[in-house]
């Protein structure tokens, strides 16, 4: 196994690329493997309740039933948990790999954190809670880039299911166009709102 810093910069650059879902790349492979780790869980429990489970790391490999765990107060009703778990046969942490596994599992832990409140954050801020839907501040975020770059007068805004927050109940705009222009796409999510109020 090599050492965790054979590609430092690499493993760094694969944790601030983490989209919220898997981590990957050669890098963090590569440092996983040197320390015995073939799957990360993540877990959110909310007032004790489990809210979340998330494999964000796996491998082919067979793994320990036992487990190394990292808990993190994310607000004051909700803890993350993220679990490392090792290859079937490893033989267990040398005095040598203990500190990197330590280095190793703290940013792993961090950044699945931040990543969290991260996306909660996000999705206070531009998404109703009540619909999922896009609220006036995602707007603005997208018209005033758009303005910022001259391209307002000849942009226009794709829209599809990725748009909608997870768990809208109100479907997403579509047309036998790919592209709708931002002006009709906020009139159709205007009269989706007004009819399902109604109904």
């Amino acid at each position: 196994m090599g050492s965790i810093t054979t590609d430092i910069q690499g493993f760094f650059d694969s944790l601030d690329a983490f989209d919220g879902e898997h981590f990957t790349g050669e890098a963090f492979t590569s440092v996983a493997d040197s320390v015995g780790c073939c799957r990360i869980e993540h877990l959110i429990y909310s007032s004790g309740t489990l809210e979340r489970q998330n494999n964000v790391y796996v491998t082919a490999d067979e793994h320990q039933s036992e487990y190394f765990e990292i808990s993190k107060d994310l607000s004051d009703a909700k803890k993350g948990f993220t679990r490392f778990y090792f290859k079937k046969y490893f033989p267990g942490l040398s005095d040598d790999l203990k500190p990197q596994f330590k280095l190793f599992s703290t940013c792993v832990s961090v950044t699945l954190s931040y990543r969290y409140l991260e996306q909660a954050v996000t999705k206070l801020k531009y998404y109703n809670q009540e619909t999922g839907l896009p609220n006036l501040h995602y707007y603005a975020k997208i018209f005033n880039g758009y303005i910022a770059d001259g391209t307002a007068a000849t942009t226009s805004l794709p829209w599809s299911t990725s748009r909608a927050a997870p768990g809208s109940t109100i479907s997403s705009v579509r047309t036998s166009h790919p592209v709708l222009s931002m002006t009709s796409a906020i009139s159709s999510l205007h009269l989706q709102i007004k009819n399902q109020a109604s109904s």
